[in-house]
Parts: structure tokens; sequence; C-alpha cells
């Protein structure tokens, strides 16, 4: 049976569209007002479709340690970090999150990794170690916005300001028990919000008095914007951590992870093709896979693009032969009828968050 929300039968979304083979809310109003609402102040999401997995027994560090590609031995507890998780052949499977809550550890996935994270971790658990699908048992609502911190304030009664980028504490409301983590996937101030499902449904209503509720096709424009990792998207049959840019998510010192030779292999092997943006008129009708060209030779194919209102303009990413990849160079990119259009490369990221700018007071 597919996962649902709690939030589903209290809150319709106008459109919904599958990420893997979860149907998560696409958009609520419309793109323009959900993109305002998330870059000028916040926006409300369900993220209830993340995956999450609980990693307990008393190896659980050094289990993780030989899973995931970055370096956990020093995370903190109520410390978070961002790790990539590789197959054997150094394919990416997920970009996740992983939480030291101390006596042990929680695992968070993309709703398109959701199954295949848990599937990996369950299958490569030693004797000692239980990985326990938690997904069902919490609701994740989501705050992402310049003043996400500020509507936070308003319904929690604890100081934002003292929770530390990919920190995370327990609060109270309601006489409920709250995990509140900031982080989030847009590069404005984010926040998560942990709680069983019932508690969910009720936060959700009080919350939405506070800010617009927005969907996944607006995160995924403000992860695009930012070049936050969309591996779902971005990795298709040719995608490698050295041609997506995900090298940030490696430690290759580390002394050992799952794929880590392979990796090696790929990085002594050299590099091939690499990822650019690029920005195209509104107007142009792309598909995944059109020629890009450099005086009139083709160089890459497109990979991932979205209409940005923050930019007016189509912005996306493509595969192209590495000694094309440079910012501000002008090259033409193949419409789905044949035709050439001027597609100038650009650096990340695409827009400056407001957030960047907006101090927590």
């Amino acid at each position: 049976m597919t996962y649902r929300s709690p939030l589903a039968k209290k809150e319709n979304a106008l459109t919904t569209q599958l990420i893997g083979k979860l149907e998560v809310p696409w958009e609520f109003t419309s793109l323009t007002e959900e993109y305002r609402a998330l870059r000028e102040k916040a926006g409300l999401l369900d993220y209830s479709y993340l995956g999450r997995l609980e990693i307990t027994g008393e190896n659980a560090l050094d289990f993780l340690q030989a899973q995931l590609a970055r370096d956990i031995e020093f995370l903190m507890p109520e410390q978070s970090m961002p790790c990539l998780l590789l197959t054997g052949e150094a394919r990416p499977v997920d970009m996740v999150m992983v939480y030291n809550q101390e006596d042990h550890f929680l695992v968070e996935s993309s709703p398109a990794g959701r199954d295949i994270v848990s599937n990996l971790l369950k299958t490569a658990a030693p004797d000692g170690v239980t990985v326990k699908d938690l997904s069902a048992t919490f609701g994740v609502l989501g705050l992402e916005g310049p003043y996400a911190w500020q509507v936070l304030g308003q319904v929690l009664d604890f100081e934002v300001s003292v929770l530390a980028y990919q920190g995370f504490l327990a609060v109270k409301w309601a006489g409920e028990q709250l995990l509140i983590s900031r982080s989030g996937f847009t590069a404005e101030y984010g926040y998560k919000i942990y709680a069983p499902p019932e508690v969910i449904v009720k936060l959700w209503p009080v919350f939405k008095e506070k800010c617009r509720p927005v969907g996944y096709r607006v995160l995924e424009v403000a992860m695009l914007e930012v070049r936050q990792p969309n591996i779902y998207r971005e990795l298709a049959d040719d995608g490698t951590v050295i041609r997506c840019g995900f090298n940030w998510l490696v430690d290759i010192q580390k002394e050992n992870f799952c794929g880590k030779k392979a990796l090696q292999a790929q990085r002594e092997a050299g590099q091939d093709y690499l990822t650019v943006g690029f920005t195209i008129s509104r107007d142009v009708e792309l598909a995944v896979g059109n020629p890009v060209a450099a005086v009139d030779t083709e160089v890459g194919r497109v990979s991932y693009f979205l209409y940005s209102p923050g930019l007016d303009k189509i912005l996306g990413v493509a595969r192209l032969k590495r000694e094309w990849v440079a910012s501000g160079i002008s090259l033409q990119v193949q419409d789905i009828h044949g035709q050439w259009h001027l597609a100038p490369t650009c650096s990340a990221p695409y827009i400056t968050p407001k957030s960047w700018s907006t101090v927590i007071a």
C-alpha cells in the first residue's frame, strides 16, 4: 500500500505528483504565489514523505561510518549532517540527513529514496545493529523562508535563536513533545518539526494561519536555484558523484566507506563530463536529453530544468564535456521542435536567498 501523509485527508492539494512511488502535494495555489511566500516570508510544507530510519545498537556508529560517504565520527549529539549514500560501484543512492540522538541515530531520506535507503541499510546491517523504519510513526512539517524562524517562534514557546544550523532539540506544544530540526533544502531558513501523526494534523492549521502552504513543485524550483542536490531528478543513467558535482557530500580522505574504491577509480580516470547551470527563455519547450552545442558542435545534454519565477526564465543544468564547463559562456540548446536557442551558462547559486541578509531577531 502506498504511503499517505497524515495530512492527506485534511489538506487537499490542488495537484499531486509521483516522486518515486509516493504521491506528494505538488501545488496548493500557484507556482508564483507559493514561490513568493517561500522566498519572501515563509512556506509551510508537508515533509511527512521523507523517510525516517532509526539505527540502534552498540555498533551503530561503526555501521553508519561504513555506509556513508562522509565522516560522522565526530558528529555531536543534537547535531545533524547531510551525507551521500553510495552503492559499491559508487553510484549515488540518495542524499540523507543523519541525526545523532546520543543513544541512537536517525537517518532521513528523500521521498524518492525512501524505500531504497531503507532496504539497503536493513540488508547491510550486521548482527547487533537494528534498522527500524519509523516513516509511518512520525509526521513532519517543514518551514522554509527568510522569516520561517519568526513563524516558528510565534507558534512554539522556545527561543528560536538558540537553535544552531543543523542542530535539533525537543520542545513541548500543547503537552506534546516535538523534535525541531534547523535544516532545510532551499538555502532559506529551514526547520523540520517531527511529531506523531495526530499531533501533526493539529499543528498544520495553526501554522497555516501564519504562512502559506507550498507544494513540492516550488520546493524543487527553490532547490535548483541554489543547486541543492536532487538526485531523483539529476542522476539519470550516466550520473556519477563527479559528473553531478556531488563531491562536497563525500569525505574522500575517510578511511573506508561503501563505494570508496570505485569512486577513487573514477577520480583517477579523470573528469570527462561535468554539470553546469544555464538559463533560457521561459517560452522555449525543452525536454531532458535535448542536445547542447557550442560553436556548432554538440558538447552535452540537458539533465534537468524548471521554470524559475525568481529569474522569470527556465533554469536548468546540463552535463557537458569538461572543457566547456564554465560560467558566462554562450551555449545553444535545442528545443523539442529541433530549433536552437541561446542559453548562457551561470554559476550557483542562481539566485541570492533573502535569508542570507536576514538576521534572526
